[in-house]
């Protein structure tokens, strides 16, 4: 996980600097050397999105009141975003076989996991209704606040491989723009280093000295252009009160948010609240990496927990979103928890599977009465035709659809495997993750663990 990652999944979770960044590094120690967060290179391109419909027929199930239709026939379609924020790509080694760069992906695609990105044809048609009037108040939203947003200048965008950006003042508020690569290896730079860490111009100065920078670019920039981009920054920090997935910029956006909201009879999402879990859990679950010393473990054991246990976790959820326990008995490990008063809510969690290894789990559950993008959080993939979809009835009853991929990228990982389910009030997903793969059986276990019937309250 990279710092930025780290901050967008845990930046509404309170904590103070020292358990941040104990957080961040047992998360970076995690990743291995070669791993795609510490090394990708992000090079996007436009791309066109290619899969084959899986044709698997549908199944309605009845239980306990509560109806939860299984989308079989969809397969991948059900959570295939049509026009994804960002251009789907795909991992390929480089040269040296040590790291990996993301390149153009034809067949790429975005799977959402909030809010279905499409419907059988036989669903319920009061599910059909709840869905289609989000999908038309987000429509009208993205049309009618086009005039508010302010873009990011195009004359302050990067050139490709920018590895650092100087600016240099000028009197009369523009600046002259300097865009620097990286001339050397990482490895050759830690070698080199230290550099200054409090002088910025110090630091740029010894960077060139050494030969590290290579200039791609130099350019004017007007003071027009700098305030375009400031005012896009501060947009950024997203407005009090309403969930920053929004992307709010001024309280003249949240207001038309909020009118278009009643006209479409929808709720939106405002105050998260958050829960992180326990380091000592994790531990225990986890035991020692191969690769840290002893010293450095009992260091690790004997820092102070400021997470809650997985028994408190689950039993706010329980109190906050649904009608009953979400698991049917005790997971492993919860790692965090956020919810929204309206019942929108998201736990990752982790399973124990059959042959001893953990997996990982990130289950969201996305109510349709509440105003949603649908690009919440999303997953790219890499080949959605390797996927297959199965419908599975769990222990509860409920019908499920179950998505499970052969395919396996550059580093020899697994694909993520998916549950995903259309229940009265909301679309509920879980995302299974475990490097060397999950077995089928295995998935229907993890599946089992959830009381489908007590979700919502």
């Amino acid at each position: 996980m990279t710092e930025n990652k780290f901050e967008q999944a845990y930046e509404s979770i309170p904590m103070d600097p020292a358990m941040s960044d104990r957080l961040l590094r047992r998360l970076m120690a995690e990743a291995p050397e070669t791993s795609p967060d510490k090394e990708v290179i992000m090079k996007r391109t436009k791309t066109v999105k290619i899969w084959r419909t899986l044709l698997i027929a549908a199944v309605i199930a009845l239980m306990l009141g509560a109806t939860a239709y299984a989308a079989g026939i969809l397969g991948p379609r059900a959570l295939i975003v049509d026009e994804p924020r960002q251009t789907p790509g795909k991992l390929v080694l480089s040269e040296n076989g040590e790291t990996a760069e993301v390149v153009e992906n034809p067949e790429g695609a975005v799977f959402s996991l909030t809010q279905p990105q499409d419907l059988p044809d036989d669903i319920d048609d009061e599910i059909r209704e709840k869905v289609e009037n989000n999908r038309a108040a987000w429509s009208a939203w993205e049309e009618e606040s086009a005039a508010l947003r302010v873009e990011y200048p195009e004359a302050m965008k990067a050139p490709e491989d920018t590895w650092l950006t100087d600016q240099e003042e000028l009197p009369d508020g523009g600046a002259i723009l300097r865009f620097y690569a990286l001339a050397v290896s990482g490895e050759e730079l830690q070698e080199k280093g230290p550099y200054p860490e409090d002088d910025w111009e110090a630091y740029v100065a010894a960077m060139l000295a050494d030969g590290n920078l290579s200039l791609l670019e130099e350019r004017t920039v007007t003071a027009q252009d700098i305030a375009q981009e400031r005012a896009y920054f501060d947009r950024q920090q997203g407005v009090p009160g309403y969930d920053y997935f929004y992307g709010l910029g001024s309280q003249e956006e949240a207001a038309l948010l909020e009118d278009i909201a009643a006209r479409y009879g929808l709720v939106l999402r405002h105050e998260r609240t958050s829960l992180i879990g326990s380091m000592r859990e994790y531990n225990e679950l986890h035991g020692k990496p191969d690769w840290m010393s002893e010293e450095l473990w009992q260091q690790q054991l004997q820092e102070e927990d400021m997470g809650r246990p997985s028994t408190e976790i689950a039993a706010e959820l329980e109190a906050a979103c649904c009608r009953g326990p979400l698991f049917d008995a005790d997971v492993p490990r919860i790692d965090h928890l956020y919810w929204y008063e309206e019942g929108t809510f998201a736990v990752n969690y982790d399973e124990l599977l059959s042959d001893g290894r953990i997996a990982d789990c990130y289950a969201y559950n996305s109510m349709y009465g509440t105003l949603s993008s649908g690009l919440e959080l999303f997953d790219e993939i890499e080949d959605p035709s390797a996927y297959e979809a199965r419908e599975y009835t769990t222990a509860d009853g409920t019908v499920v659809t179950l998505l499970e991929s052969s395919h396996r990228n550059v580093w020899d990982w697994a694909d993520n495997s998916y549950i995903f389910v259309y229940l009265d009030d909301s679309f509920f997903v879980v995302k299974v993750h475990q490097e060397d793969g999950v077995s089928p059986r295995d998935l229907e276990a993890i599946a089992d663990h959830i009381c489908y019937q007590n979700i919502n309250a």
